[in-house]
């Protein structure tokens, strides 16, 4: 049974609730289950991430103002890289994303390790909104305030029922001829667009990320594929969409990796276009940063060590 980011989140608060009322997470207030480094914060070469994107990301959790705080890491490796010393006299101020845009602000105001060994869990960020409107924001990650910009996503539910069906055609179509189409049983199936959503690239480019699946419903021989695809298209209303970056995952129901789109944001001091996403596996639950280059391409910029059991 797979170990999301929500035991994470569960056991931390549990240790949470233990402390004294008033009391303030301290650097030593639990030592990490994992190997760490210690540095400024920085991106290890070759990780992906830029240090002008922040020192850290918070990705929202089910408990309201509280995240795991995801650091830069060491790329593709499974080891989470956590700062082996966790400063935060300063509370620093970070910016709420979500699929609406920029939602809100809040303050950081510690940090907290779990104290269960036998699994890798970012340290549970707590957060303290810093208006009523940051309070009630429904966002999905934040960033170090002044590094990233949200967009707000356009839903393919808020769409009229003709340009819905349209796009959801459109989504159809490049779904099917995607590359690495190789589970001979899906092939021909339906697609199922499970959500997609529009977002501006620049004056004369509109860009779509969407969730897509398909499955064989038997009962003997059930199998399930799961893709994330970003298309773009111009402006102009009798253009098509092109298919500019996908992933697929494939398995059963208990075992297909779970895509999610976060948020899309103008994301450092080249303000480049970035679609942050988590994607959680048997193996846990890692973050990815799919970055749009000066050259109009998309690329998998990011991705974070996965965390979980």
């Amino acid at each position: 049974m797979r170990c999301s980011l929500t035991c994470a989140l569960t056991l931390a608060l549990l240790v949470a609730g233990c402390e004294r009322a008033g009391d303030k997470p301290t650097a030593n207030a639990a030592a990490p289950s994992v190997p760490v480094r210690d540095s400024s914060m920085g991106a290890v070469a070759g990780s992906g991430w830029h240090d002008a994107d922040g020192p850290f990301i918070v990705v929202a959790g089910e408990s309201p103002h509280t995240g795991a705080m995801v650091f830069p890491g060491q790329g593709d490796t499974t080891t989470l890289a956590i700062p082996g010393a966790l400063a935060f006299h300063d509370h620093p101020t970070l910016t709420l994303l979500g699929r609406a845009g920029t939602v809100g602000r809040a303050r950081l105001t510690g940090a907290l390790f779990a104290s269960d060994t036998s699994c890798d869990a970012w340290p549970i960020a707590r957060l303290a909104p810093l208006d009523p409107a940051s309070d009630r924001a429904r966002w999905s990650v934040a960033f170090v305030e002044h590094t990233a910009h949200g967009l707000a996503l356009d839903s393919v539910e808020h769409l009229s029922r003709a340009d819905s069906a349209r796009l959801v055609a459109e989504l159809a179509r490049l779904a099917s001829g995607l590359p690495n189409d190789t589970v001979a049983t899906l092939r021909g199936l339906p697609f199922n667009v499970r959500g997609a959503w529009r977002f501006p690239v620049d004056a004369s480019v509109i860009g779509v990320v969407a969730e897509i699946t398909r499955r064989v419903a038997q009962e003997a021989n059930q199998r399930e594929e799961r893709l994330l695809v970003v298309a773009e298209r111009d402006t102009a209303s009798t253009s098509r969409w092109t298919a500019s970056y996908s992933l697929r995952a494939t398995g059963t129901e208990e075992t297909v990796d779970a895509f999610d789109v976060l948020a899309v944001a103008r994301l450092g001091r080249d303000a480049r276009l970035v679609v942050v996403m988590s994607r959680e596996s048997v193996h846990g639950i890692w973050y990815e940063i799919i970055a749009r280059d000066a050259d109009g391409h998309w690329r998998r910029q990011w991705r974070s060590p996965p965390a979980g059991c």
